[in-house]
Protein backbone atom coordinates (compact mmCIF):
# COMPACT_ATOMS: atom_id res chain seq x y z
CA UNK A 1 0.00 0.00 0.00
CA UNK A 2 0.97 3.43 -0.44
CA UNK A 3 -0.30 6.97 0.86
CA UNK A 4 -0.65 10.25 -1.11
CA UNK A 5 0.42 13.81 1.06
CA UNK A 6 -0.89 16.87 -0.38
CA UNK A 7 0.72 20.41 1.32
CA UNK A 8 -1.75 23.29 1.05
CA UNK A 9 0.52 25.90 2.39
CA UNK A 10 -1.64 29.14 2.86
CA UNK A 11 -2.87 30.49 5.72
CA UNK A 12 -4.87 33.67 6.87
CA UNK A 13 -2.78 34.38 10.14
CA UNK A 14 0.01 32.33 11.56
CA UNK A 15 -0.25 30.92 14.57
CA UNK A 16 2.66 31.50 16.87
CA UNK A 17 3.93 27.53 17.54
CA UNK A 18 3.95 26.98 14.07
CA UNK A 19 7.36 26.24 12.10
CA UNK A 20 5.26 24.30 9.38
CA UNK A 21 5.70 26.18 5.86
CA UNK A 22 3.12 28.10 5.21
CA UNK A 23 2.22 31.69 3.68
CA UNK A 24 -0.54 34.37 4.10
CA UNK A 25 -0.23 34.90 0.16
CA UNK A 26 -3.22 32.56 -0.82
CA UNK A 27 -4.92 34.75 -2.05
CA UNK A 28 -2.79 35.80 -4.86
CA UNK A 29 -1.34 32.41 -5.66
CA UNK A 30 -4.40 29.42 -4.82
CA UNK A 31 -4.78 29.09 -8.43
CA UNK A 32 -1.60 29.10 -9.61
CA UNK A 33 -0.68 26.67 -7.03
CA UNK A 34 -3.19 24.60 -7.71
CA UNK A 35 -2.80 24.06 -11.14
CA UNK A 36 0.89 23.83 -10.55
CA UNK A 37 0.23 20.94 -7.81
CA UNK A 38 -1.56 18.89 -10.72
CA UNK A 39 0.94 19.37 -12.66
CA UNK A 40 3.57 17.91 -10.20
CA UNK A 41 1.09 14.85 -9.92
CA UNK A 42 0.82 14.38 -13.75
CA UNK A 43 4.69 14.49 -14.14
CA UNK A 44 5.39 12.53 -10.82
CA UNK A 45 2.36 9.46 -11.53
CA UNK A 46 5.04 6.63 -11.48
CA UNK A 47 6.57 7.29 -8.73
CA UNK A 48 4.66 5.04 -6.36
CA UNK A 49 5.36 2.30 -9.12
CA UNK A 50 0.94 1.57 -9.16
CA UNK A 51 1.24 0.83 -6.29
CA UNK A 52 -2.51 1.10 -4.27
CA UNK A 53 -2.99 3.68 -2.15
CA UNK A 54 -4.89 3.73 0.92
CA UNK A 55 -4.56 6.96 2.45
CA UNK A 56 -4.79 10.83 1.11
CA UNK A 57 -4.16 13.21 3.43
CA UNK A 58 -4.55 17.28 2.80
CA UNK A 59 -2.09 18.90 5.35
CA UNK A 60 -0.65 22.74 5.44
CA UNK A 61 -1.44 25.19 6.22
CA UNK A 62 -4.54 25.43 5.64
CA UNK A 63 -6.10 23.40 3.54
CA UNK A 64 -9.90 24.98 3.87
CA UNK A 65 -8.23 28.36 2.84
CA UNK A 66 -8.82 26.57 -0.73
CA UNK A 67 -12.11 27.20 -1.99
CA UNK A 68 -14.69 24.03 -3.11
CA UNK A 69 -13.67 23.90 -6.65
CA UNK A 70 -10.06 24.34 -6.01
CA UNK A 71 -10.26 21.33 -3.07
CA UNK A 72 -12.03 19.49 -5.73
CA UNK A 73 -9.76 20.03 -8.77
CA UNK A 74 -6.85 18.62 -6.52
CA UNK A 75 -9.30 15.73 -5.70
CA UNK A 76 -9.81 15.13 -9.54
CA UNK A 77 -6.47 14.88 -10.21
CA UNK A 78 -5.42 12.67 -7.66
CA UNK A 79 -7.45 9.46 -8.75
CA UNK A 80 -6.90 10.53 -12.39
CA UNK A 81 -3.15 9.80 -11.65
CA UNK A 82 -2.70 7.77 -8.69
CA UNK A 83 -4.64 4.15 -8.22
CA UNK A 84 -6.87 5.25 -5.00
CA UNK A 85 -8.76 2.59 -3.40
CA UNK A 86 -12.38 2.96 -3.51
CA UNK A 87 -12.39 2.46 0.44
CA UNK A 88 -9.56 5.07 1.17
CA UNK A 89 -9.36 7.44 3.65
CA UNK A 90 -9.65 11.06 2.42
CA UNK A 91 -8.37 13.33 5.09
CA UNK A 92 -8.72 16.99 4.52
CA UNK A 93 -6.91 19.70 7.45
CA UNK A 94 -9.73 21.99 8.56
CA UNK A 95 -9.75 24.87 10.75
CA UNK A 96 -13.17 25.35 12.47
CA UNK A 97 -13.48 29.26 11.88
CA UNK A 98 -13.74 27.58 7.78
CA UNK A 99 -16.12 25.39 8.85
CA UNK A 100 -19.31 27.12 7.88
CA UNK A 101 -22.68 25.78 6.78
CA UNK A 102 -21.73 26.13 2.70
CA UNK A 103 -18.00 24.91 3.08
CA UNK A 104 -18.93 22.01 4.95
CA UNK A 105 -21.82 20.72 2.82
CA UNK A 106 -19.25 21.33 -0.12
CA UNK A 107 -16.81 18.79 1.50
CA UNK A 108 -19.37 16.48 2.17
CA UNK A 109 -19.50 16.68 -2.07
CA UNK A 110 -16.26 16.04 -2.34
CA UNK A 111 -14.47 12.18 -1.67
CA UNK A 112 -13.05 13.81 1.78
CA UNK A 113 -14.90 11.35 3.95
CA UNK A 114 -12.31 12.37 7.41
CA UNK A 115 -11.55 16.08 8.79
CA UNK A 116 -9.25 16.81 11.12
CA UNK A 117 -9.44 19.68 12.87
CA UNK A 118 -6.69 22.02 14.59
CA UNK A 119 -8.60 22.63 17.84
CA UNK A 120 -5.26 23.37 20.76
CA UNK A 121 -7.53 24.08 23.67
CA UNK A 122 -11.25 24.65 24.32
CA UNK A 123 -9.97 27.80 26.32
CA UNK A 124 -10.18 30.85 24.97
CA UNK A 125 -7.44 32.81 26.83
CA UNK A 126 -4.96 29.71 26.02
CA UNK A 127 -6.07 30.18 22.29
CA UNK A 128 -5.34 33.92 22.24
CA UNK A 129 -2.35 33.52 23.79
CA UNK A 130 -0.96 31.35 20.89
CA UNK A 131 -2.59 33.51 18.24
CA UNK A 132 -5.33 31.03 16.86
CA UNK A 133 -8.09 32.70 15.86
CA UNK A 134 -11.00 31.19 16.33
CA UNK A 135 -12.72 30.70 19.94
CA UNK A 136 -13.49 27.21 21.85
CA UNK A 137 -17.42 28.14 21.18
CA UNK A 138 -16.34 28.20 17.08
CA UNK A 139 -14.71 24.98 17.70
CA UNK A 140 -17.90 22.67 19.10
CA UNK A 141 -20.29 24.40 16.81
CA UNK A 142 -17.81 23.45 13.72
CA UNK A 143 -17.52 19.68 15.40
CA UNK A 144 -21.39 19.33 15.46
CA UNK A 145 -21.75 20.85 11.56
CA UNK A 146 -19.88 18.09 10.84
CA UNK A 147 -21.65 15.72 12.97
CA UNK A 148 -25.15 17.42 11.57
CA UNK A 149 -23.57 17.10 7.83
CA UNK A 150 -22.78 12.98 7.91
CA UNK A 151 -18.84 13.05 8.61
CA UNK A 152 -18.27 9.78 10.21
CA UNK A 153 -14.82 9.96 11.16
CA UNK A 154 -13.39 13.60 12.88
CA UNK A 155 -10.16 13.73 14.42
CA UNK A 156 -9.18 16.56 16.78
CA UNK A 157 -5.67 18.03 18.06
CA UNK A 158 -4.71 19.70 21.28
CA UNK A 159 -1.67 20.97 22.58
CA UNK A 160 -0.79 20.53 26.31
CA UNK A 161 1.80 22.80 28.48
CA UNK A 162 0.65 25.86 26.77
CA UNK A 163 2.35 29.31 28.22
CA UNK A 164 0.55 29.36 31.29
CA UNK A 165 -1.60 26.45 31.11
CA UNK A 166 -2.86 24.82 34.23
CA UNK A 167 -3.42 21.27 34.73
CA UNK A 168 -6.96 22.22 36.02
CA UNK A 169 -7.41 24.04 32.47
CA UNK A 170 -5.88 20.68 30.41
CA UNK A 171 -8.24 18.48 32.44
CA UNK A 172 -10.94 20.54 31.18
CA UNK A 173 -9.57 20.21 27.59
CA UNK A 174 -9.86 16.84 27.80
CA UNK A 175 -13.07 16.40 29.74
CA UNK A 176 -14.58 18.45 26.56
CA UNK A 177 -12.29 16.50 23.85
CA UNK A 178 -13.81 12.66 25.62
CA UNK A 179 -17.53 14.21 25.26
CA UNK A 180 -17.26 15.40 22.04
CA UNK A 181 -15.94 11.77 21.40
CA UNK A 182 -14.46 12.16 18.12
CA UNK A 183 -12.95 9.28 16.33
CA UNK A 184 -9.38 10.23 17.13
CA UNK A 185 -7.20 12.73 19.20
CA UNK A 186 -3.88 13.92 18.24
CA UNK A 187 -2.05 15.34 21.62
CA UNK A 188 1.14 17.35 21.68
CA UNK A 189 3.41 18.90 23.74
CA UNK A 190 3.83 22.35 22.65
CA UNK A 191 7.72 23.24 21.49
CA UNK A 192 8.91 26.09 21.32
CA UNK A 193 10.71 26.60 17.39
CA UNK A 194 13.50 28.32 16.51
CA UNK A 195 12.17 31.74 14.76
CA UNK A 196 8.62 31.69 15.63
CA UNK A 197 7.01 34.13 17.24
CA UNK A 198 6.71 32.18 20.37
CA UNK A 199 10.44 31.61 20.57
CA UNK A 200 11.14 34.91 20.59
CA UNK A 201 8.56 35.93 23.50
CA UNK A 202 10.52 32.99 25.57
CA UNK A 203 13.74 34.61 24.31
CA UNK A 204 12.72 37.45 25.73
CA UNK A 205 11.17 36.42 29.11
CA UNK A 206 7.57 37.54 28.14
CA UNK A 207 7.07 33.62 28.99
CA UNK A 208 7.96 30.45 30.82
CA UNK A 209 8.44 27.10 29.53
CA UNK A 210 6.20 24.32 31.74
CA UNK A 211 8.64 21.89 33.07
CA UNK A 212 9.30 18.11 32.73
CA UNK A 213 6.91 17.04 35.45
CA UNK A 214 4.48 19.51 34.45
CA UNK A 215 4.40 18.26 31.23
CA UNK A 216 4.40 14.60 32.31
CA UNK A 217 1.79 15.01 34.59
CA UNK A 218 -0.48 16.47 32.06
CA UNK A 219 -0.01 13.21 29.38
CA UNK A 220 -0.45 11.02 32.06
CA UNK A 221 -3.59 11.96 32.69
CA UNK A 222 -4.24 12.85 29.29
CA UNK A 223 -3.47 8.44 28.25
CA UNK A 224 -5.12 7.28 31.41
CA UNK A 225 -8.77 9.57 30.62
CA UNK A 226 -8.68 8.40 27.13
CA UNK A 227 -8.20 5.32 27.43
CA UNK A 228 -11.00 5.12 30.29
CA UNK A 229 -13.31 6.59 27.78
CA UNK A 230 -12.42 3.53 25.50
CA UNK A 231 -9.53 5.11 23.11
CA UNK A 232 -7.03 3.22 21.65
CA UNK A 233 -2.80 4.51 22.62
CA UNK A 234 -1.57 3.28 19.71
CA UNK A 235 1.83 5.91 18.67
CA UNK A 236 3.09 8.39 22.05
CA UNK A 237 1.04 11.17 20.46
CA UNK A 238 -1.95 9.60 18.98
CA UNK A 239 -5.36 8.06 20.43
CA UNK A 240 -7.98 6.18 18.09
CA UNK A 241 -11.30 4.61 18.31
CA UNK A 242 -11.13 0.72 17.43
CA UNK A 243 -10.70 0.56 13.80
CA UNK A 244 -9.73 4.70 13.29
CA UNK A 245 -6.43 4.64 13.45
CA UNK A 246 -5.05 7.45 10.83
CA UNK A 247 -4.07 5.80 7.97
CA UNK A 248 -1.42 7.92 6.03
CA UNK A 249 0.60 8.41 9.33
CA UNK A 250 0.31 4.85 10.42
CA UNK A 251 2.13 4.08 6.83
CA UNK A 252 4.78 6.42 7.66
CA UNK A 253 5.10 4.74 10.98
CA UNK A 254 5.55 1.47 8.92
CA UNK A 255 7.92 2.57 6.61
CA UNK A 256 5.36 2.42 3.46
CA UNK A 257 6.35 4.49 0.34
CA UNK A 258 4.39 7.94 0.08
CA UNK A 259 4.42 10.71 -2.15
CA UNK A 260 4.29 14.40 -1.15
CA UNK A 261 3.19 16.83 -3.89
CA UNK A 262 3.27 20.99 -2.95
CA UNK A 263 6.33 22.47 -1.15
CA UNK A 264 8.06 21.37 1.62
CA UNK A 265 6.06 18.45 0.93
CA UNK A 266 7.98 15.30 1.55
CA UNK A 267 8.00 11.97 -0.34
CA UNK A 268 10.15 8.42 0.34
CA UNK A 269 10.11 5.41 -2.37
CA UNK A 270 11.61 3.09 0.02
CA UNK A 271 15.35 3.66 -0.38
CA UNK A 272 15.59 7.47 -1.27
CA UNK A 273 13.58 10.32 0.91
CA UNK A 274 12.54 13.80 -1.67
CA UNK A 275 11.24 17.03 0.10
CA UNK A 276 10.29 19.54 -2.32
CA UNK A 277 11.90 23.33 -1.76
CA UNK A 278 9.45 24.95 0.96
CA UNK A 279 8.94 27.78 -1.14
CA UNK A 280 5.42 28.48 -3.15
CA UNK A 281 6.86 31.08 -5.64
CA UNK A 282 9.73 29.26 -6.31
CA UNK A 283 7.16 26.10 -6.85
CA UNK A 284 4.78 27.82 -9.43
CA UNK A 285 7.07 29.11 -11.38
CA UNK A 286 9.24 26.11 -11.88
CA UNK A 287 9.44 24.74 -15.22
CA UNK A 288 9.14 20.98 -15.57
CA UNK A 289 9.79 19.20 -11.91
CA UNK A 290 9.60 21.46 -8.96
CA UNK A 291 12.44 22.39 -6.58
CA UNK A 292 13.29 19.48 -4.56
CA UNK A 293 16.22 17.99 -2.95
CA UNK A 294 16.64 14.07 -2.15
CA UNK A 295 18.52 11.69 0.17
CA UNK A 296 19.41 8.09 -0.40
CA UNK A 297 19.07 5.92 2.66
CA UNK A 298 22.03 3.59 3.34
CA UNK A 299 20.82 0.40 5.58
CA UNK A 300 22.55 2.29 8.50
CA UNK A 301 19.56 4.57 8.49
CA UNK A 302 16.61 2.88 7.51
CA UNK A 303 17.58 -0.08 10.13
CA UNK A 304 17.57 3.04 12.87
CA UNK A 305 14.54 4.48 11.70
CA UNK A 306 12.50 0.89 11.50
CA UNK A 307 13.47 0.58 15.13
CA UNK A 308 12.67 4.36 16.26
CA UNK A 309 9.54 4.78 14.59
CA UNK A 310 7.61 1.33 15.17
CA UNK A 311 9.00 1.64 18.63
CA UNK A 312 6.74 4.54 19.17
CA UNK A 313 3.82 2.76 18.36
CA UNK A 314 2.15 0.10 20.63
CA UNK A 315 2.07 -2.37 17.48
CA UNK A 316 6.11 -2.69 18.75
CA UNK A 317 8.81 -3.66 16.15
CA UNK A 318 8.47 -6.90 13.96
CA UNK A 319 11.76 -8.29 15.09
CA UNK A 320 10.70 -10.75 11.97
CA UNK A 321 10.65 -8.42 9.81
CA UNK A 322 14.01 -6.93 10.91
CA UNK A 323 15.63 -10.12 9.83
CA UNK A 324 14.32 -10.56 6.28
CA UNK A 325 14.92 -6.41 5.47
CA UNK A 326 18.18 -6.67 7.13
CA UNK A 327 19.64 -10.37 7.46
CA UNK A 328 20.33 -12.31 10.37
CA UNK A 329 23.32 -10.69 11.49
CA UNK A 330 21.52 -7.23 11.97
CA UNK A 331 18.61 -9.26 13.64
CA UNK A 332 21.26 -10.76 15.85
CA UNK A 333 22.58 -7.52 17.04
CA UNK A 334 19.00 -6.03 17.56
CA UNK A 335 18.08 -8.97 20.18
CA UNK A 336 21.58 -8.73 21.55
CA UNK A 337 21.03 -5.03 22.77
CA UNK A 338 17.46 -5.66 23.64
CA UNK A 339 18.02 -8.56 26.01
CA UNK A 340 18.98 -6.15 29.35
CA UNK A 341 15.96 -3.80 28.60
CA UNK A 342 13.21 -6.89 28.31
CA UNK A 343 14.76 -7.95 31.27
CA UNK A 344 13.89 -4.81 33.18
CA UNK A 345 11.09 -4.47 31.65
CA UNK A 346 11.55 -1.18 29.25
CA UNK A 347 10.84 -3.88 26.41
CA UNK A 348 8.06 -6.63 25.45
CA UNK A 349 8.36 -9.71 23.83
CA UNK A 350 5.23 -11.13 22.40
CA UNK A 351 4.06 -12.81 19.65
CA UNK A 352 1.27 -12.17 17.05
CA UNK A 353 1.32 -13.17 13.57
CA UNK A 354 5.20 -12.97 14.18
CA UNK A 355 7.63 -11.74 16.76
CA UNK A 356 7.43 -8.39 18.54
CA UNK A 357 8.88 -6.07 20.87
CA UNK A 358 7.45 -3.51 22.06
CA UNK A 359 8.00 -0.47 24.71
CA UNK A 360 6.69 -0.56 27.72
CA UNK A 361 4.02 2.59 28.45
CA UNK A 362 6.04 4.54 31.26
CA UNK A 363 8.65 4.44 28.90
CA UNK A 364 6.78 5.64 26.16
CA UNK A 365 5.81 8.80 28.49
CA UNK A 366 9.33 9.37 28.76
CA UNK A 367 9.57 9.80 25.37
CA UNK A 368 7.34 11.70 24.55
CA UNK A 369 8.19 14.39 27.60
CA UNK A 370 11.84 14.45 27.40
CA UNK A 371 12.08 13.51 23.38
CA UNK A 372 13.37 11.04 21.01
CA UNK A 373 16.06 13.41 20.19
CA UNK A 374 17.83 12.94 23.04
CA UNK A 375 17.87 9.45 23.22
CA UNK A 376 18.68 9.47 19.31
CA UNK A 377 22.46 11.06 19.89
CA UNK A 378 24.03 7.63 19.34
CA UNK A 379 21.13 5.91 17.44
CA UNK A 380 18.49 3.89 19.01
CA UNK A 381 19.48 0.79 18.78
CA UNK A 382 22.16 1.59 21.17
CA UNK A 383 20.59 3.93 23.50
CA UNK A 384 16.97 2.25 24.19
CA UNK A 385 17.25 -1.41 22.92
CA UNK A 386 20.11 -1.40 25.26
CA UNK A 387 18.16 -0.42 28.06
CA UNK A 388 20.87 2.29 29.34
CA UNK A 389 22.85 -1.00 30.10
CA UNK A 390 26.13 -0.94 31.30
CA UNK A 391 27.40 -2.61 28.43
CA UNK A 392 26.77 0.34 26.35
CA UNK A 393 27.39 2.84 29.37
CA UNK A 394 30.16 4.45 27.82
CA UNK A 395 29.26 4.64 24.75
CA UNK A 396 25.59 6.19 25.38
CA UNK A 397 28.19 9.03 28.06
CA UNK A 398 30.44 9.81 24.96
CA UNK A 399 27.74 9.84 22.52
CA UNK A 400 25.42 12.55 24.75
CA UNK A 401 28.53 14.49 25.15
CA UNK A 402 29.42 14.54 21.34
CA UNK A 403 25.26 15.28 20.77
CA UNK A 404 25.81 18.40 22.73
CA UNK A 405 28.92 19.65 21.89
CA UNK A 406 28.31 19.17 18.26
CA UNK A 407 24.79 20.66 19.00
CA UNK A 408 25.82 23.63 20.75
CA UNK A 409 28.75 24.31 18.45
CA UNK A 410 26.04 24.47 15.83
CA UNK A 411 23.68 26.71 17.75
CA UNK A 412 26.37 28.64 18.03
CA UNK A 413 27.42 29.52 14.94
CA UNK A 414 24.13 30.87 14.11
CA UNK A 415 23.30 32.79 16.88
CA UNK A 416 21.44 30.89 19.06
CA UNK A 417 23.29 29.89 22.30
CA UNK A 418 21.31 32.01 25.09
CA UNK A 419 18.09 29.50 24.76
CA UNK A 420 19.47 26.33 22.83
CA UNK A 421 22.26 26.16 25.39
CA UNK A 422 19.64 25.47 28.02
CA UNK A 423 17.86 22.75 26.17
CA UNK A 424 21.18 20.68 25.81
CA UNK A 425 21.92 21.00 29.56
CA UNK A 426 18.65 19.54 30.41
CA UNK A 427 18.78 16.86 27.89
CA UNK A 428 21.91 15.96 29.59
CA UNK A 429 20.52 15.90 32.58
CA UNK A 430 17.83 13.83 31.89
CA UNK A 431 19.82 11.28 30.18
CA UNK A 432 22.20 11.21 33.12
CA UNK A 433 19.62 10.31 35.22
CA UNK A 434 17.72 7.80 32.85
CA UNK A 435 21.91 6.40 32.58
CA UNK A 436 22.76 5.90 35.97
CA UNK A 437 19.45 4.62 37.16
CA UNK A 438 19.26 1.82 34.47
CA UNK A 439 22.89 1.40 35.06
CA UNK A 440 22.66 0.97 39.06
CA UNK A 441 19.77 -1.20 38.85
CA UNK A 442 22.38 -4.46 37.98
CA UNK A 443 24.20 -3.35 41.44
CA UNK A 444 21.90 -2.27 43.75
CA UNK A 445 18.03 -1.76 45.27
CA UNK A 446 15.72 -0.56 42.46
CA UNK A 447 14.76 2.54 44.80
CA UNK A 448 18.14 3.50 45.81
CA UNK A 449 19.00 3.35 42.04
CA UNK A 450 16.12 5.39 41.20
CA UNK A 451 16.94 7.88 44.20
CA UNK A 452 20.91 8.24 42.65
CA UNK A 453 19.28 8.88 39.20
CA UNK A 454 17.02 11.47 40.26
CA UNK A 455 19.64 13.12 42.62
CA UNK A 456 21.84 13.45 39.47
CA UNK A 457 18.87 15.74 37.32
CA UNK A 458 18.59 17.50 40.70
CA UNK A 459 22.44 18.34 40.60
CA UNK A 460 22.66 19.10 37.26
CA UNK A 461 19.66 21.71 37.69
CA UNK A 462 21.03 23.46 40.52
CA UNK A 463 24.67 23.60 39.18
CA UNK A 464 23.16 25.23 36.14
CA UNK A 465 20.90 27.41 38.17
CA UNK A 466 23.67 28.82 40.34
CA UNK A 467 24.98 29.65 37.03
CA UNK A 468 22.32 31.43 35.47
CA UNK A 469 20.84 28.79 33.31
CA UNK A 470 17.28 28.00 34.03
CA UNK A 471 16.33 24.57 32.25
CA UNK A 472 13.45 24.05 30.16
CA UNK A 473 12.01 21.26 29.05
CA UNK A 474 13.33 19.38 26.15
CA UNK A 475 10.79 17.60 24.05
CA UNK A 476 10.09 15.67 20.99
CA UNK A 477 7.94 16.08 18.04
CA UNK A 478 4.87 16.12 16.34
Amino acid sequence: MAGIYVHIPFCKTRCDYCDFYSTTLGERLAGIYVEKACGEMRLRRDYLGGAHVNGVYFGGGTPTRLSIPMLGRLCDCIYDNFEVDKDAEITVEANPDDLCDEYVSGLCNLPFNRVSMGVQSFNDALLAGIHRRHSAAQAEEAFERLRGAGIGNISIDLIYGLPGETVEQWEADVAKAVELHPEHISAYALTYESGTPLYKRLQAGEIAEADEELYLLMYGFLTDKLRQAGYEHYEISNFALVGRRAVLNSSYWKGEPYIGIGPGAHSYDGTVRRCNIPDVERYVAAQGDVPHETESLNAGIRYDEMVMTRLRTCDGLDTGEVERVFGKERYEYLMSNAAPAIKRGLLEEYELDGRHIEMYEKVMNIFDAVGLGAFTVVGIDTAVLAGYGRYHFLIIFLGVITGVGGGLLRDIMAGETPYILKKHVYACASITGAVLYAYLQDYMNNDVAMLIGAGSVILIRILAVKYHISLPNLKGEN
